[in-house]
Parts: C-alpha cells; sequence; structure tokens
C-alpha cells in the first residue's frame, strides 16, 4: 500500500511532541485575546438585494486549503489547491494514530452518501439495512508499538480512577484487562483479513504504450503539479495531465432514489497526432458494515475495525460478469439460519449486491482479483495493468474480500479531440442467491435484474443521457435555497451550500420504509449509530421550509422510533432497524419536546392538517396500539411527557438520564461529583431546560390542535388545555425558583441522600439560558441575562457563544440566534454570522473542518485546539470524522429563517414573517419565496400538499394600514396592535403558488 506519513512512527512521535509543547507553551504564557470575528460586524446594507439566485463568485471564507469559485453551472464550488502531502497545515489531530491528512466532501442522493477525498478516491455508504461502506478505505498502521507502551502506561495511571467509575457504570466503561489487550493488539489490526490493497477505488488508471499512472492525487506523486480537484454540488472532478493526454472525471450521483452513482471520464488528447490508450476504472469492493461500537476513540478504533472485519467472515463472496448488461456484479452470500430482514438486528444479513457497469460501451477486459491486479506495484503501479490476463473471473477461496472491480477500455483519440466514457458504480437488490464452493463455475452468468435494465443502464447509458451531469446540476439549483443581501455574497454561497449538504446526506431505511437525514459525523460513519430524535426535529425546523415532504417523512421516523407499549421515543437506531440507547440513554426526558416542536411548525407552515389522521405504525418490532394516527403519536408523546417522565417536586419537568445534553446526568454524577448520586439522580432529578421548552411549546401545540376542523384534534386539543393551565403554572414557578440571580441553574440532580444539589448555581450555563429568552416568562430579567450572557459567553469567542466547557454547539448557539431575534436583532445579526463557515474559515482557516462542513463542536478560543473539534475518551473521537454533522447545516438554515424573522405562528395557523435586520432581503425556499424591504414585501407561497395556511405580516416601516393583494386580488387592511395584517391564503393543493403583497 502507498503510504504517507501519517504511516510512520517518527513522524507522529515529533506531531505529539509537537502539540504537547504547544499545549504547555499555552498554559505558561500569558494568554493571547482571542482573534476578532470577520464577519460578525457586517452591517446588511439598506439597499434591494441582489439577484437571489445569481452567485456572485467571492474567495471569502476560503481558508487555507482553496478557494471557492463559482463553476460552470453557475453553482458554488471549492477548488481544492493544497498539496495535502506537502503543507503542514493539512494535518489534523486524530485519536488513532496521531494526525491525518485525508479531507473529504460529501456527495449524494437520496439513497447513497460519497465521500470524495483529497487524494482523490470516493468511499460510497448506503443504509437500506444498515449503514454499510461498499469500498472502505484503509489507512494502513496507524498505531505503533511506541504508541502502545504510552497507552499501557496511561491505562495502568488511571486504573484506580476507572475502577470507581466502572462500579457506577459496569457496562459503559471497558475492564482493566480488557483496555489492556485492546492497546496490545492495536498495532497489528491493520494487517488482519487481508487489507493490503483496500484503496476504496472511484478513480482510474491511464496506459499509453508503457506508462501508467493514476488518475488518482495520492497515486501520482510525480503529476501533482498538474492535477485539479473540485468539491462540487453534488459531484467530485479530478483533472491531471500527462504525456499530452488530460484526464478528467465527475463523479455524481443521479438525483433521487438511485442507489449508485456516475463516473463520466473525458479523456483529451493535446498531441498532434492520433494516440491509443487504455483506461481502466476501478471501484474497490470492501464492505464494512457500522455495527454499533460505544468505544472507538484511539486503540479501540482500530480493535473495532478488525472487529467489523471479522464479520465478513461469515459470508461467502462471489463475483460475477453480465456480458449482456456490460457489468460486473459482486455478491456476499449468508450464513445459513440469518434473520429475515424485516427482523431488527446488529447486522445486515442480506446486503445488497455490488456492480461496475460500463454505460458507454463494451469493455476490452475485466479484473477482478485483487491481489493479482496489485500485485508488487500497488496502487500507483498495479502488476495487472502490465502482465494479468484481463478475461478470466477467479474464484478466490479461503479469504474475505478478495475481490475488486476494474473495467478496461481501449480508446482512440485524434488528435486534438476528446472521448467519453461512462460508469456506474452502486448496488442491486440481493433477490436470488449464488451457487457458491464446489458449484462454482466461472463461466456461469449471473443476470443483472430486469428493472435495472430497464430504470437504470437505459435511463443512464452516455448515448441515452449524455446530459445527465448538466441535469444532476439543475437539480440541485432547484431544490437548494437561496439567501441574498446587498455586499454579502459569501453568505448567498453558504446558504445554498447548507442547504445542498443537508439534502445529499439524506439516505432511505428500508425497516423504518422512510428516508431520514442523519446526524452523521463520528456517531454515525464511527460509532455505527444514528439519531437522536431531538436532532431529527431541529432538522425538521428547517426542512418544512426548505423540503417539505422530506420534513414530514423525517417525522414518521420518529414515530416509527416510538415504542407503542411505553411511549418511549428511543435515543438512536443501528444496523438494520435496532433501536438504541447506548447503555446510558434508554430513557432521554426531551424527546417528546422536540417530537412536538417539529410537529407543530411542520402542520402550522404547511396547512397539512390531513396529516393528523393519517396511520404511522410505532416501532414495528413492538406491540401495537389500536390508534395509529399521527394525533395517537402526539397524545402518547404528551401523555409520556408529563405523566411517564413526569414532573418533580420542585416543580420541573424530570430529568431521567438526561435531557438535550447527554452528558447533564453522566458527567455531573459520582465520580465526578462525589456526593451526587445516580440512581437518586435519575429517579427524581429536574432539568431546567426541559420545563422551559415546555412552557414555550405545549401551548402552541395546544393552538395549533384547537384551530383544526376535525373534531378529534380540537377534542384532544381542548383535553390538553383544560390540564396545562396548573401544569403550566406549576413550571413556570419552578423555572422562576431556578434564577440565581444572574441567571438560570441547569438543573436539580440528587445526592445519596436525596438532598438537592443545583447545577450550575455560580456558573452561568449557555443551555438552561437560551429557551429563557425564547418563553420569555419574566421579562424583568431578560435585559441582564441577555447582557450576562453577551458578555460572558458570547462576545469573548470569534466563532460563536461557547458553552461551559468552552466549545460552540450550533444546537445551542444557533438557538440563542433565535433568542437574541426576540430582543436585540443586532445581536441576533451579529451572533448568525459569527457562525457561519465562512467566518470560521477566516478566524481559523487553518482547519478543514471549517470550511464546508463541520462537527457538532468546535473548540472555542480558550480550548487546546481552537477551530478543532473534540475527542470524549474512550467513547467519541468526533476529531477523527470532523465534518458531515447536520447540526452546522440544519442550525444554519434554521437560524437564518429566525434572523429574517420567519416562523410559525402561535396560533398554529400559518407562518408570521417579520422582518427586523437585514430591512432588505431576498429568500427563496422552496415552500416560500420572499422580496423584502422595509416598506413592501412580495413574496410566493408554495404549496406542497393540499391545505390551508394563513400568513401573518408586519412591515418594518410605521403605518396603520397596509395594502394587500392574494393573487391579484388587492384589498386596504388595518394593522393590529403589534403591526400585524393577517393574509388568509385561499385553499390550496399540491403545486399551487400563491402570490402576495404586502405594501404600504
Amino acid at each position: 500500500m502507498s503510504t504517507s506519513d501519517v504511516n510512520s512512527t517518527l513522524a507522529r512521535m515529533s506531531y505529539r511532541i509537537t502539540q504537547i509543547a504547544n499545549k504547555l507553551r499555552k498554559n505558561i504564557k500569558t494568554p493571547e485575546p482571542p482573534p476578532q470575528a470577520a464577519m460578525a460586524q457586517a452591517v446588511p446594507a439598506e439597499r434591494s438585494a441582489p439577484d437571489v439566485r445569481a452567485f456572485e463568485a467571492t474567495t471569502q471564507g476560503s481558508g487555507a486549503f482553496g478557494e471557492w469559485v463559482v463553476d460552470e453551472q453557475g453553482l458554488p464550488a471549492y477548488r481544492y489547491d493544497m498539496n495535502q502531502f506537502e503543507d503542514e497545515r493539512a494535518k489534523y489531530p486524530v485519536s488513532t494514530g496521531a494526525f491525518r491528512r485525508d479531507h473529504w466532501h460529501q456527495i449524494g442522493n437520496d439513497r447513497i452518501t460519497g465521500l470524495a477525498s483529497n487524494d482523490g478516491i470516493v468511499q460510497l455508504v448506503m443504509a437500506d439495512q444498515g449503514y454499510m461502506f461498499l469500498n472502505h478505505f484503509s489507512h494502513g498502521q496507524l498505531v505503533s508499538w511506541l504508541g502502545t507502551v504510552w497507552e499501557v502506561m496511561t491505562i495502568l495511571v488511571l486504573a484506580i480512577p476507572r475502577g470507581l467509575q466502572n462500579l457506577v457504570f459496569p457496562s459503559k466503561e471497558p475492564s482493566f484487562f480488557e483496555r489492556l489487550l485492546v492497546a496490545l493488539n492495536a498495532p497489528t489490526a491493520h494487517k488482519r483479513d487481508n487489507l493490503q490493497h483496500a484503496y476504496s477505488g472511484g478513480f482510474g488508471y491511464v496506459k499509453l504504450d508503457d506508462q501508467v499512472w493514476a488518475t488518482a492525487y495520492r497515486y501520482h506523486p510525480n503529476l501533482r503539479a498538474q492535477s485539479e480537484r473540485v468539491f462540487g454540488m453534488g459531484y467530485y472532478r479530478t483533472c491531471c495531465t500527462n504525456k499530452g493526454i488530460r484526464s478528467e472525471r465527475y463523479v455524481y450521483a443521479p438525483p433521487g432514489d438511485v442507489p449508485a452513482v456516475l463516473a463520466d471520464v473525458y479523456l483529451t488528447n493535446e498531441t498532434d497526432g492520433d494516440i491509443t490508450v487504455n483506461y481502466y476504472e476501478y471501484w474497490d469492493v470492501n464492505i464494512q458494515q457500522l455495527q454499533e461500537q460505544l468505544l472507538r476513540t484511539g486503540e479501540f478504533g482500530a480493535a473495532g475495525d478488525v472487529k467489523r472485519r471479522r464479520l465478513n467472515r461469515l459470508f461467502t463472496p462471489e463475483v460475477m460478469w453480465d456480458e449482456e448488461a456490460n457489468a460486473l456484479r459482486f455478491h456476499l452470500h449468508p450464513p445459513a439460519g440469518v434473520p429475515a430482514s424485516m427482523i431488527p438486528h446488529a447486522v445486515n444479513w442480506k446486503p445488497n449486491d455490488i456492480f461496475l457497469a460500463d454505460l458507454s460501451g463494451t469493455p476490452d477486459g475485466k479484473y477482478t482479483d485483487k491481489a493479482a491486479f496489485f500485485g508488487e506495484g500497488g496502487a500507483e503501479n498495479p502488476d495487472g495493468l502490465h502482465k494479468w490476463s484481463d478475461t478470466e473471473i477467479r474464484f478466490v477461496p479461503s479469504t474475505i474480500m478478495p475481490y475488486c472491480m476494474v473495467l478496461r477500455r481501449e480508446v482512440t483519440i485524434p488528435a486534438g479531440e476528446t472521448q467519453q466514457l461512462r460508469f456506474a458504480y452502486g448496488t442491486v437488490p440481493s433477490q436470488n442467491p449464488f451457487r457458491i464452493g464446489a458449484s462454482h463455475s466461472s463461466h456461469r452468468r449471473m443476470m443483472m435484474p430486469k428493472d435495472w435494465v430497464e430504470g437504470f443502464q437505459q435511463r443512464y447509458h452516455l448515448d441515452l443521457a449524455p446530459d445527465a451531469f448538466t441535469k444532476m446540476c439543475d437539480y440541485w439549483k432547484d431544490r437548494v435555497s437561496y439567501f441574498s443581501t446587498a455586499d454579502m455574497p459569501y453568505l448567498q454561497r453558504e446558504i445554498a451550500w447548507h442547504a445542498y449538504y443537508m439534502l445529499s446526506s439524506t439516505m432511505t431505511s428500508s425497516f423504518f420504509d422512510s428516508r431520514v437525514v442523519p446526524q452523521g459525523s463520528a456517531y454515525l460513519f464511527i460509532h455505527g449509530i444514528d439519531g437522536a430524535p431531538r436532532d431529527f426535529a431541529l432538522y425538521i425546523m428547517a426542512l418544512c421550509f426548505i423540503d417539505p415532504p422530506l420534513a414530514r417523512e423525517m417525522l414518521c421516523f420518529i414515530m416509527r422510533m416510538t415504542s407503542g407499549d411505553s411511549g418511549q421515543i428511543a435515543y438512536c437506531y443501528t444496523g438494520n432497524g435496532l433501536l438504541s440507547g447506548t447503555v446510558i440513554h434508554q430513557h432521554p426526558s426531551d424527546l417528546d419536546l422536540f417530537f412536538l416542536m417539529a410537529m407543530t411548525e411542520y402542520i402550522a407552515v404547511t396547512g397539512d392538517s390531513e396529516f393528523l389522521l393519517e396511520d404511522v405504525p410505532f416501532y414495528t418490532a413492538h406491540n401495537q396500539p389500536y390508534d395509529r394516527s399521527v394525533l395517537s403519536h402526539i397524545r402518547i408523546a404528551y401523555n409520556h411527557l408529563l405523566h411517564i417522565v413526569g414532573i418533580g417536586e420542585n416543580d420541573l419537568i424530570r430529568v431521567s438520564d438526561g435531557d438535550w445534553s447527554d452528558d447533564v446526568v453522566v458527567r455531573n454524577i459520582f465520580p465526578f461529583k462525589p456526593t451526587v448520586s445516580p440512581r437518586n439522580t435519575i429517579e427524581n432529578g429536574e432539568s431546567v431546560l426541559n420545563s422551559q421548552m415546555a412552557v414555550y411549546i405545549l401551548p402552541r401545540l395546544v393552538n395549533l390542535l384547537l384551530q383544526q376542523e376535525n373534531a378529534e384534534a380540537r377534542m384532544l386539543g381542548e383535553e390538553m388545555q383544560e390540564e396545562l393551565t396548573p401544569i403550566l403554572e406549576r413550571l413556570t414557578g419552578g423555572i422562576n425558583k431556578m434564577w440565581m440571580g444572574t441567571h438560570y441553574a441547569r438543573a436539580i440532580l440528587r445526592t445519596w441522600w436525596n438532598g438537592e444539589y443545583i447545577l450550575d448555581a455560580n456558573d452561568i450555563n449557555l443551555e438552561s439560558q437560551v429557551w429563557a429568552l425564547i418563553t420569555r416568562l419574566d421579562s424583568s430579567v431578560l435585559p441582564d441575562l441577555i447582557d450576562r450572557i453577551y458578555k460572558k459567553l458570547d462576545e469573548t469567542s470569534p466563532i460563536g457563544a461557547t458553552l461551559a466547557n468552552g466549545a460552540v454547539w450550533p444546537a445551542v448557539s444557533q438557538i440563542l440566534t433565535w433568542g437574541y431575534s426576540l430582543h436585540d436583532p443586532q445581536k441576533a445579526w451579529r451572533s448568525f454570522l459569527k457562525q457561519t463557515t465562512a467566518n470560521r474559515a477566516e478566524v481559523y482557516g487553518h482547519r478543514w473542518s471549517n470550511i464546508w462542513s463541520g462537527p457538532d463542536g468546535v473548540n472555542g478560543p480558550n480550548m487546546d485546539d481552537p477551530g478543532g473539534t473534540y475527542q470524549s475518551p474512550p467513547a467519541t473521537p468526533m476529531m477523527d470524522f470532523p465534518v458531515m454533522n447536520n447540526n452546522q447545516h440544519a442550525m444554519t438554515l434554521f437560524a437564518l429563517l429566525r434572523v429574517c424573522g420567519i416562523d410559525a405562528h402561535e396560533s398554529g395557523a400559518g407562518i408570521r414573517i417579520r422582518p427586523q435586520i437585514p430591512t432588505h432581503y431576498a429568500l427563496d425556499m422552496p415552500l416560500l419565496k420572499l422580496e423584502i424591504s422595509p416598506e413592501r414585501i412580495v413574496g410566493i407561497y408554495r404549496a406542497q400538499n393540499t391545505g390551508q395556511c394563513d400568513l401573518f405580516v408586519r412591515l418594518s416601516a410605521e403605518s396603520e394600514s397596509v395594502e394587500v393583494t392574494i393573487n391579484g386580488v388587492s384589498s386596504s387592511q388595518p394593522r393590529d396592535e403589534k403591526g400585524y395584517v393577517r393574509l388568509a391564503l385561499p385553499m390550496f393543493n399540491t403545486g399551487d403558488e400563491l402570490e402576495f403583497i404586502v405594501e404600504l
């Protein structure tokens, strides 16, 4: 395998010593003032916004790795220019090993997600019956014996305190001996299970006479100066030139429900004469099922990968050739007696078959034995390109993952001309098992399914769909969101990019029969779990405007994660529909609140009242209630919150084993706080955050139900209203008691003798302040609270308000942006700008995870690695996968809506539009299009379903009455006491566009 210095023990040791020295120097020296936010002071110009769909090229927010550009399709793209193998800024710390240099971009559709790396490779992940890499890349040895000695010393030093902790959570932490065993086995983990040629693929080889070169940046070290890499919306473009041949590749995911990517290859002859070359399209087959693994930091990551590879030993692999389809097809035959696909399980026992097809002609050769193909030459110069017969499909016994997929095309290119090829790599259903073992016959054919031939091959063949790439780009132009305000082209780019990233991360679960926007990052791609429904609910808040049908599916997904026996919404899921509480989160107390908030927002802004009557099953592996309507789910969530989670003796909703913060209990009980009891806290602890949310969410839910035409919905609303009146008074009183004079405490935990321990009584914790701004229970304390939040947590950080540990988590800090918008629009705008990736790239541009994506938590200026991210040994190594977390993308879009003054009206009857700062802007989302100025609002409501929705609009300019026009019919309307006019839109059907104008 080709290696880099990430595999060097000396380089890793040097990097670690440098990191330790920098940390010591930082602790000894007088702290330097934190860097200033680059964009936070920007005040939007008070003039009309530019064309919202015409991107202006700007390099602002590009960071150190390349530049933002506008591509040939008129869409934003990032041109990656850095030579990561020579530039020290490419290094970033990881828990397994010391550092890495690979950075990647996301491409995807509704079925498949691609990780397109600066190395020039592309890994693909699917979720149909469990999250699974199709062609996982092996980084080789990242743990040395020297690192093992260090880890063993650490284990010995920490043995006693960890032993005390295990007395409390024996199932959470590994034992002393397990840690030692893992550490001792880590240095040889990469050698097990035949991973010497796991190069992932997604690239090709060009052969001219005896000259061979790879198109992947990692594997053509002598051609890097002539190489290009572009991360685009929906695609990854690579290009290199050698010997007068320019090879250009576009790897992209066709829109929609398509479990494959296309690779368009352009070979250009830049010489004066005709040339004949052989082109080899290479994709690996190296399945890694992302089984749930809670311990993944450091050596546990290496050990976890071994366990996942070992799973493949239970299957029997085979690869076949379909001559009519021009496709190689790989199949894993499962062992006998495995569960059916409708039964939840940690393992996908019937993974889809993997194929590589030529969609532009007939291959002149094919290769499948990866050991024989790569041989001694490895990925830079495979042996098979020089001496191995490429006509025979060989059966490779006694080895897991022995196959790769390579198709060869011989191409003659006239001088100055270009030859285009097209390949497809993806999956097809594994419907019929192959014959295995002694009955194997290399000439036997396994035909590709008829629906693949008709629905995919004919749809995307180069002869029939030469414009497939252009159509993909047009698809994203229609789906992303647009925002513009004068003199801020970087913000226009960023909003579209966030929408692209969130939507392109979508995958499909066959068990839950639903699309899902995953949280992603280390949780999914390292731990092998996805959740929590609280995060899904926050995504829904943005998706209501960006993709309402997907928001609807996500609500159904949460409902399908709900137990019909207990009403508990599960914390997360893994494998093929298996629910999980990750040991310490079996009964989170906040999930009902987030679900009800998202449900209220969705129905209010879309007018989709019929959804309330739709049947949605509870978790299918458990018993089902008789009534499975959405209304029943709402009733059960409400009852579970108030009567199972319940209200404690301090008039606050209980905390159980955690609320929004996974650590609010785990990190604040014995042994971290010796006097705080785990059991008593879980049984009797109370959450200020939960209570604040309930006071905001539950009355809005009641209002929504009361204004429904359906009698059952109104009756439920009336029942809730009657019960809630005294409950809200209790909660309000309980919250007010938690006012500590300068801030709200976080929670009430319980001691061993069941006494009260008030968490964060003396220190301000952002988590319990943001919802106080939104609920506005005690207006007398809000000015001082806002000032304290700003001075203590916000002003000192250049990238957004920080939590107690100094990190910026958009799931909280962007809620603060919302809270600010209700009281201080200038602070809201500043908070929003500080949390843009463009600002982070200007402040911490040496961190690649700040530029085009990011994790769920970014280190603030006073932490050890400002601009980086965290690890929580032995569990979550976010630093190992510091991008593709949808909290970064969804929460920016959500915060944009709030700073623009757009949310669900408290009556539940529609959308509120109340522009503040910026005073002039244009917004174009699939649900709502607006052109805003102080004196005039012009808009289009684009119906995504049958229903009815009102608009509550307030111009920022003062007047007693305004002129209102709906679908060309005008009238003069007085403004109410708060300055609003109510636009009663007519009933609509899917696809209707309702135009409106409100002006002085």
